[in-house]
C-alpha cells in the first residue's frame, strides 16, 4: 500500500473516462495529504494484506451461530503498516455491501461498512489514533489501485467481459466514498473505536465551560433570567401538526408565535438535541445515507428584525444567503480561536465556530470575510419567512468544532445513525447561552428517556437512553397483558402514528400493516369526522 502512488501513476492513464479520472485522482489526493506525512507513526508488522470473505473459513452449529474459525491463502503477506489490514478488509466488504437507491448517491451508507469491520478489528486489536486517521484514505487507495490494475489487465485482455463486471463494484464504493468528507468519516471510525470523535471537542468545550470569559447574550433578552417559553417541537408533539400535510410556514409561525403570547414569554426555545419530523425533504439524507432528524443547534423565536449579537470575539468565517426552501436562508458564521496556551496535540492553534441561520440578509451586508468582531456587536437581524428558508422567525444558534470543509453553511440537524458524531461536531450550544438546565429538560422525564432516547440499536444506546427503555418496559409490563408479546429484539419507542405510518423517538418511520391501518390509516380524516359527530355515551 505505501507504493499506491507509484501504482496509480503507472496504470491511471490507462483510465479514459474523465470522471473516474478525477475520483481516483481525489483519492491520490488524500493518500498524499494525509497518510505518507504521518506514515512514520504508523506501527509496522507482518500483514495478511488480502481480507476478505473469500479468505475465511467459518464454523458452528447451526446457521445462526457461524464464527469465523480460521483464515487462508497467505500468498499475499508482506511486512507493512498494521492499519492496512483492516483497511483492505472494510475496501473488500465494500463491494456490495451497500446500496446506492438513485443516481444521485443518496440512499448510500458505505461508512457504516466500513465503520463495522473497524470496529470488529479493534476489539480485537486496537488501532492507534494516528492508524484511525488513516483509515479512510487508505481504504480509497486500495479501491484505486484494484480499479487502475484492472484498467491495465483490460488493456492486455480486451475481451475479457468478466474484468468489468469485478470492477463495477469498485468504481460504485469509489464515487459513493468520494461524496463523503474526510474528516466525517475519521470522526466515524474514532467514534466506532471509543475515541471522543472530533480531538479537540473536549479542549474547546471544557474552555467555554470554564467560567474564563464573560459571553453576551446574542439577541436582546436576557436569556438567563427572562421569561422564555421551551417549544417541544420533538418527534411525539401536538404542537407540531400533521406530518401529512403540506407545510405552511405562516400557519407555523401563527401557531408558534401564539403559544408563546399565551405563556407570557418574551422569547420562545427550539431545543437542542431534540428529534425532529419536520424536516421531510431527501435534502435533509445525507451523504452517508442517513435520514438527518436529531437537532444540533438552539433555536431562539423572536420577531423578524431582532437583532443578533456576537456572544464573544471572533471574526467573519462565511457569509451567504442559502436560500434553496428549507435552508437557512440569511447565514453568517463566525470564527473563534482557544488562548495560544491551549494548542492541540500537534502544537496548532485550535478553532471553533458560532453558526447564526434563518437571518435578514440584507441586515449583515456590511460584515466582510475576516474582519473581526467583538463581543456584543450587532453582527444581523432575523429575517421573516420570505427571506429565512421558509421558517417562523427566530435565529439557529450552533457551536461547531469542525468545519469539514465547508465555509458559507453547516448543517443543523445530524443523523441518529451518527448521533455520537454529530453531537461532538456541534455541542450544546446553551455551553454560551446559559439557559436554565433545569427549565429546558423539564418534562423530559415523562418521554421515557427525553429527547437523546433511542431504541434503533440497543448496542450504541448511551446510560440516559438505556435508562429510557427500561422504564419504557416496566410501564409496559404494568399495564399491559404479558400475552402481547414483543416482536423486536430492542423494543422499539412508537412516539406517532399519522397515515399509514408509526415514527419511532428518533423520526424513523415504520409502516403499520396491523388490522384497519392499511385501510383507513391513522387518523383517517373521515374517521376522525365520524367520532367527533358520534354520540357521548
Amino acid at each position: 500500500m505505501s507504493a499506491g502512488v507509484s501504482v496509480l501513476d503507472r496504470f491511471l492513464p490507462m483510465i479514459d473516462d474523465p470522471g473516474k479520472v478525477q475520483v481516483v485522482e481525489h483519492f491520490k489526493t488524500m493518500f498524499t495529504d494525509r497518510v505518507l506525512p504521518i506514515s512514520h507513526k504508523l506501527r509496522m508488522g507482518v500483514i495478511h494484506n488480502d481480507a476478505n470473505d473469500n479468505n475465511i473459513l467459518v464454523g458452528g452449529q447451526g446457521p445462526w451461530s457461524l464464527t469465523v474459525s480460521h483464515i487462508i491463502d497467505y500468498g499475499d503477506i508482506v511486512e507493512g503498516w498494521i492499519v492496512v489490514d483492516p483497511a483492505i478488509a472494510a475496501a473488500y466488504a465494500l463491494l456490495g455491501g451497500f446500496q446506492i437507491q438513485d443516481q444521485k448517491g443518496r440512499g448510500t451508507n458505505p461508512i457504516d461498512v466500513a465503520a463495522s469491520v473497524v470496529k470488529g478489528y479493534h476489539q480485537c486489536y486496537p488501532l492507534a489514533e494516528e492508524e484511525i486517521q488513516t483509515l479512510f484514505s487508505l481504504i480509497g487507495m486500495r479501491l484505486c489501485m484494484s480499479v487502475c490494475i484492472c484498467a491495465y489487465q483490460q488493456s492486455l485482455q480486451p475481451d475479457n467481459d468478466y474484468l468489468k463486471i469485478s470492477e463495477r463494484p469498485a468504481w460504485e464504493a469509489l464515487h459513493a466514498l468520494a461524496e463523503i468528507p474526510i474528516d466525517y468519516a475519521h470522526f466515524v471510525f474514532r467514534q466506532v473505536c471509543g475515541f471522543e470523535p472530533v480531538p479537540n471537542r473536549d479542549r474547546i468545550v471544557g474552555w467555554l465551560a470554564s467560567g474564563e470569559i464573560e459571553f453576551q447574550s446574542i439577541v436582546d433578552v436576557d436569556l438567563k433570567k427572562d421569561p422564555l417559553c421551551i417549544l417541544d417541537t420533538s418527534v411525539s408533539s401536538p404542537d407540531v401538526g400533521s406530518i401529512i400535510e403540506p407545510y405552511d410556514p405562516n400557519r407555523a409561525s401563527v401557531d408558534l408565535f401564539r403559544i408563546i403570547e399565551d405563556r407570557k414569554c418574551v422569547a420562545g426555545i427550539g431545543k437542542y438535541d431534540e428529534y425532529r419530523l419536520i424536516y421531510r425533504n431527501d435534502d435533509f439524507i445525507d451523504a452517508t445515507g442517513h435520514r438527518r432528524t436529531l437537532h444540533i443547534g438552539l433555536d431562539v423565536f423572536m420577531p423578524a428584525t431582532s437583532r443578533i449579537y456576537a456572544p464573544l470575539d471572533g471574526e467573519v468565517y462565511g457569509i451567504a444567503n442559502n436560500d434553496a426552501p428549507l435552508d437557512y436562508g440569511g447565514t453568517v458564521i463566525l470564527q473563534h480561536q482557544l488562548p495560544a496556551d491551549m494548542t492541540d496535540d500537534d502544537g496548532k492553534t485550535v478553532y471553533f465556530y458560532t453558526l447564526y441561520g434563518h437571518l435578514s440578509p440584507a441586515s449583515f451586508s456590511h460584515l466582510r470575510r475576516g474582519e473581526s468582531v467583538k463581543a456584543g456587536q450587532c453582527i444581523a437581524a432575523m429575517g421573516d419567512i420570505h427571506e429565512n428558508g421558509n421558517w417562523p422567525p427566530h435565529v439557529h444558534f450552533e457551536v461547531i468544532t469542525d468545519m469539514l470543509g465547508e465555509v458559507d453553511t453547516f448543517v443543523g440537524v445530524g443523523s441518529h445513525a451518527h448521533k455520537e458524531v454529530w453531537r461532538s461536531l456541534c455541542p450544546d450550544p446553551n455551553v454560551i447561552l446559559g439557559i436554565d438546565e433545569s427549565l429546558l429538560h423539564s418534562g423530559d422525564s415523562e418521554k421515557l428517556g427525553g429527547p437523546m432516547s433511542s431504541f434503533a440499536d440497543s448496542a450504541s444506546l448511551s446510560g440516559t437512553e438505556r435508562d429510557g427503555v427500561v422504564r419504557m418496559m416496566k410501564v409496559r409490563n404494568r399495564t399491559l397483558n404479558p400475552s402481547l408479546s414483543i416482536s423486536y429484539q430492542t423494543p422499539i419507542h412508537v412516539a406517532r402514528g399519522e397515515g399509514a405510518y408509526l415514527y419511532d423517538n428518533t423520526g424513523r418511520q415504520y409502516l403499520d400493516a396491523v388490522n384497519n391501518v392499511p385501510h383507513v390509516g391513522h387518523s383517517h380524516p373521515r374517521v376522525v369526522d365520524a367520532q367527533k359527530n358520534r354520540p357521548a355515551y
